[in-house]
């Protein structure tokens, strides 16, 4: 599932291409410069934008651009950007303008279906005590990071493929991903004693067509944490948790996490570390692509449900905005 793709200006607008930056972009849109940009460039800026995980600065981008000339591309685009704002009542008003289109109906079809889940989910969103965050730019150097204790387990990435390995505190069991002929990523396991392995298996019962990454183990054995693409969550990668049978050693059918664990954005992995007493949920949401905001957060035994008239605070929970979105970049995990 894919929430956002850049739609190509050619196929848009017959006008010579120009190239802009984000930076040039945000000098326009923050009037420090007396410069007047086209349809085209607004649009070209709010595509920018997104791909940079500012959704508000896209629709800020997009308010430049005339009503009469937002064609299709541009109302879905507007649609999205609004959806992973969570003003869901303007997503689906301009998302049902697209229906009018034939051509666009299937899509609007499924941005509302879309919508109303992730509204779903809002609703139902638990309060979870932030207590830090910070940009990780690139993943492979998070198996170096001490945010935790070493009781959770540690984290490795196989030179040659980097297949993402989980490897628990004692270092019996080990959780990893390796991709099939289709290229597809599944969920594989290992058991060994005194560096002896005992058994390996693919873990059928988890994997799906549609992929699972970043597998984790809480501390108790008996519950695993990864991430997934479903059909019936808020769009992007979906966290999912997965209950160990402690009689057949199988897992479960897996159920997905609700908000603010997951969200429109792609949801990668949640660690929880229970000797600490902290956990870490690392997200793509409200990040430039290819990197994640890493989310520090109190343990409970229960995150208790927000209540059903504090709509407000749902969605500020449900955003889990970063405390350092605009961090300076010698302040990120390289």
């Amino acid at each position: 599932m894919v929430l956002f793709a850049l739609v190509p200006i050619g196929t848009l607008y017959a006008q010579e291409d120009t190239s802009i930056s984000l930076s040039d972009c945000r000098t326009v849109l923050e009037g420090e410069v007396d410069i007047s940009f086209s349809t085209e460039e607004w649009y070209r800026c709010a595509l920018m934008e997104m791909a940079d995980g500012q959704p508000d600065n896209a629709l800020r981008c997009l308010s430049h651009i005339d009503a009469k000339h937002k064609k299709e591309a541009i109302l879905l685009t507007e649609s999205k950007a609004l959806l992973q704002t969570y003003r869901f009542e303007e997503s689906a008003a301009i998302t049902g303008k697209l229906k009018k289109n034939r051509n666009y109906r299937n899509v609007a079809d499924s941005l509302l279906n879309q919508i109303q889940r992730t509204q779903r989910f809002v609703d139902n969103c638990v309060r979870v005590e932030v207590t830090d965050s910070t940009r990780l730019e690139h993943i492979e150097t998070l198996a170096s990071l001490k945010l935790l204790s070493a009781e959770w387990g540690a984290i490795s990435f196989e030179p040659l493929t980097g297949n993402w390995i989980y490897k628990t505190a004692l270092g019996y069991e080990t959780f990893y991903t390796k991709l099939d002929e289709d290229g597809i990523s599944h969920i594989y396991y290992r058991r060994a004693v005194d560096d002896e392995v005992i058994e390996e298996r693919e873990l059928t019962e988890l994997n799906t067509p549609k992929g699972e990454f970043y597998p984790i183990l809480r501390q108790g054995g008996e519950t695993l944490y990864f991430a997934s693409y479903s059909d019936e969550g808020m769009g992007g990668m979906e966290l999912f948790v997965a209950r160990r049978d402690p009689d057949t050693r199988q897992f479960l059918r897996p159920t997905l996490l609700g908000a603010p664990f997951n969200s429109p954005f792609d949801d990668c992995f949640l660690i929880f570390d229970d000797l600490s007493g902290k956990g870490i949920l690392a997200s793509g949401r409200f990040a430039p692509k290819g990197t994640l905001n890493l989310y520090t957060f109190v343990l409970a035994d229960f995150f208790p449900p927000i209540p059903a008239n504090s709509v407000e605070e749902k969605i500020t929970q449900a955003k889990l905005m970063p405390w350092r979105m605009l961090m300076p970049e010698e302040d990120a995990i390289q």
